[in-house]
């Protein structure tokens, strides 16, 4: 997207993450950014913006701030979803919540026809501190240290158009409004 932030972009009248926001927001009971830039720049969704730990370390570094945000803040767990993908499912965190639980899992990732979405996901906030350390080990993928904790897959094979994000400015264009 040429540097542009992609949550800012804008996209059927309103910005990538004010669509995931609305989209998001009913389906938890706290609403928070992970963002490096300036907070300013989201003062007009009106969340808490949340900057990396240690910059530079991609998704995971997001991950890391959010898990530490939600054990200051007596979270036990953190329901995470890319700022570029407005057409998630309404139900992705009961869904998630339930297989968290059925599989008495740490954490739960959606999945689609022959993909999982490790960015669509519910985790335990007490994997602050495994992560941490992770992280100071070099780190790697998202998905590699989901493995560690043999996440429980949810299966969204119905929906797979809703795990879609914003790459390009054609996707911008081509991508259909959500239901």
């Amino acid at each position: 997207m040429g540097g542009q932030d992609k949550g800012l972009l804008p996209w059927r009248g309103q910005s990538l993450l004010a669509h995931v926001q609305a989209r998001f927001a009913p389906q938890v009971a706290c609403l928070a950014l992970s963002a490096n830039r300036p907070a300013q720049h989201y003062q007009h969704l009106g969340l808490p913006v949340l900057p990396d730990l240690v910059p530079g370390l991609g998704p995971l570094g997001g991950i890391e701030r959010a898990l530490y945000f939600a054990q200051q803040n007596a979270c036990p767990l953190v329901a995470l979803v890319p700022c570029d993908a407005p057409l998630l499912p309404p139900d992705l965190v009961l869904r998630l919540h339930q297989g968290l639980q059925a599989q008495a899992a740490m954490l739960a990732i959606a999945t689609t026809p022959g993909r999982d979405q490790p960015l669509f996901a519910l985790l335990h906030s007490s994997l602050h501190g495994d992560l941490a350390q992770y992280l100071r080990q070099g780190a790697g993928p998202v998905w590699r240290w989901q493995q560690r904790w043999s996440p429980a897959r949810v299966c969204f094979d119905e929906a797979p158009a809703a795990f879609g994000n914003f790459n390009t400015p054609t996707d911008l264009i081509t991508t259909e409004t959500p239901s």
